[in-house]
């Protein structure tokens, strides 16, 4: 195509461009509550603006205005409304693709990503905003900040299958309801734990063969010296054991739909055999006749079933897959994940009959607060399981659960472990480097000379602070300070640790440790 030839999208009304144009280009921010003491709120959604743009604005207790997703834009639309949330909480500023963010001097508390905000700016970048961001604030309201397309006022409603009201779980409803329309066989690719029956039950329920059967296979359950005669059916005699001739699952979904799930696991020698079926919509029985099958095929499979050189035939690939759906990691829906845990754990906590624990109008403010910082937990993990590892997290949340929710040891250390985003990568919006020697001796002398404290403070990570900690002149860590020195000056201060702390220039925490590692039983240090 010549230059003269290249399409001007400018004339095109906006609503049509957006499907045209590359999905970046028209990137917003938003901003999705991931936790709200009023859990109906939780998934409402705001537009902070084009990510490409500059400008400022404020987050807290009045604005923004958030919203269901179909509803964005409309006098539907509402603050946080949050007592704990201060009137002007964060300051977020846009700046042409990245984001920074501050918390206002006085303001409630706040963390980005488990970082707690200072005074000083942090820099968000468009790469960590397109994974999303976990901003809490003041342990009450709990927000994902990421990017995506403003959602559509007109989009496909929830069906009650699948949950989630995000921009990919509303273009899948969509594709869904236009595939099963179609009458096509479909095949579904995603990740393990992703949803796939799900989606195979949608198409289903949306197509005019819903009133028919539903067959569900497993393929990889199938021993395959059997499958023939599963998928088949078998004629009397037709083996040791065959008794009675028996209808296979082709047979079985006759006027519904068959699906085929982990097809990829599909013994070769069956492959020529299902192949045909799906050509001529034709089987025979194990020993027995040809009959024709009225039968929509719906296939599902994790596997990479299309690489060069694997054992699965490409034509069958190719006769499965007439219409294709690619199922999204949670990981790349995380503005649904609060919905979907909300859900299991109402579920869950209902079947045992502690309902009551959850989050209502009359849970008390510490209570919240540990809900609230459960969902920041989950929102930064990146679920490798998807929805299946979720469901069966929030089941170990309510079985931990009595007075209070807990969380169990082993999974409260894989979900830290293996965060959304490593806080390591949150770049200050001043580097370290910017910062004089003074000013990190004062930083250090307001938080007690806490090294988090002061990390926190100055917007930087501990390992780089202790980094500049060993060039800084005049600067000792308590490991430094000779053992003379500690005891002379704890004796000055008949033993207040505090006091001697800070005539130390170290941390009350750092004088403990060093005491307890030099004199054991602290030997009438104290």
């Amino acid at each position: 195509m010549s230059t003269s030839d290249t399409l001007d999208t400018r004339s095109i009304p906006s609503d049509l461009r957006a499907r045209l144009v590359p999905e970046t280009e028209n990137d917003q921010l938003l901003a999705t509550i991931v936790f709200h003491p009023e859990l109906e709120r939780i998934g409402e959604v705001s537009c902070l603006g084009a990510l490409s743009s500059h400008h400022r604005l404020n987050l807290g207790r009045l604005e923004p205005h958030f919203a269901p997703s179909e509803c964005v834009g409309t006098e539907w639309a509402r603050p946080l409304a949050e007592d704990y949330v201060s009137r002007e909480a964060v300051d977020l500023v846009l700046r042409g693709g990245d984001v920074s963010l501050l918390r206002k001097s006085g303001s409630s508390r706040a963390q980005v990503d488990g970082l707690e905000l200072g005074e000083e700016a942090v820099l968000i970048s468009a790469e960590q905003l397109r994974r999303g961001i976990a901003l809490s604030l003041s342990h009450s309201v709990v927000l994902l900040l990421h990017t995506g397309r403003v959602p559509c006022q007109q989009s496909a409603p929830e069906d009650g299958l699948m949950l989630g009201r995000g921009q990919s779980m509303q273009a899948l409803r969509e594709q869904i309801q236009r595939v099963a329309r179609a009458q096509v066989d479909v095949l579904i690719r995603g990740e393990t734990g992703t949803g796939k029956e799900l989606v195979a039950r949608a198409l289903h329920a949306a197509s005019q063969r819903c009133a028919g059967p539903l067959i569900v296979v497993n393929m990889a359950a199938i021993p395959p010296g059997l499958a023939a005669a599963m998928l088949f059916g078998a004629a009397r005699g037709a083996f040791t054991g065959a008794e009675r001739s028996r209808e296979g699952y082709f047979q079985a979904a006759h006027g519904g739909t068959l699906f085929l799930d982990e097809v990829g696991d599909t013994p070769a020698e069956v492959q020529p055999q299902l192949l045909r079926a799906l050509q001529q919509r034709e089987v025979q029985q194990v020993g027995g006749p040809v009959s024709r099958v009225d039968v929509r095929v719906v296939s599902a499979t994790d596997a990479d079933i299309d690489r060069p050189g694997g054992s699965f035939r490409a034509a069958l690939l190719h006769r499965l897959g007439a219409a294709e759906l690619s199922l999204p990691p949670l990981r790349e829906r995380r503005e649904d994940l609060a919905t979907l845990l909300c859900h299991f754990l109402k579920r869950e906590l209902d079947k045992l009959g502690r309902g009551g624990l959850f989050q209502s109008k009359s849970t008390s403010v510490a209570t919240t607060a540990l809900w609230a910082q459960l969902f920041h937990y989950f929102v930064r993990y990146d679920w490798p399981g998807n929805v299946r590892e979720l469901e069966n997290a929030a089941t170990a949340v309510a079985l931990a659960s009595d007075e209070q929710p807990t969380l169990p040891p082993g999974l409260f250390q894989r979900i830290r472990q293996t965060p959304m985003s490593d806080v390591e990568d949150i770049a200050p919006v001043r580097p370290l480097t910017d910062y004089s020697d003074e000013e990190i001796k004062s930083a250090l002398r307001q938080c007690e000379f806490e090294i988090a404290a002061t990390s926190r403070q100055l917007g930087v990570t501990r390992s780089a602070l202790y980094r500049r900690l060993e060039k800084t002149p005049g600067i000792r860590l308590p490991v430094e300070i000779p053992i003379e020195e500690i005891r002379e000056t704890l004796a000055r201060y008949d033993g207040d640790e505090q006091a001697a702390a800070r005539q130390l220039c170290i941390s009350c925490s750092g004088l403990r440790g060093r005491i307890g590692r030099e004199v054991p039983g602290n030997g009438g240090l104290r």
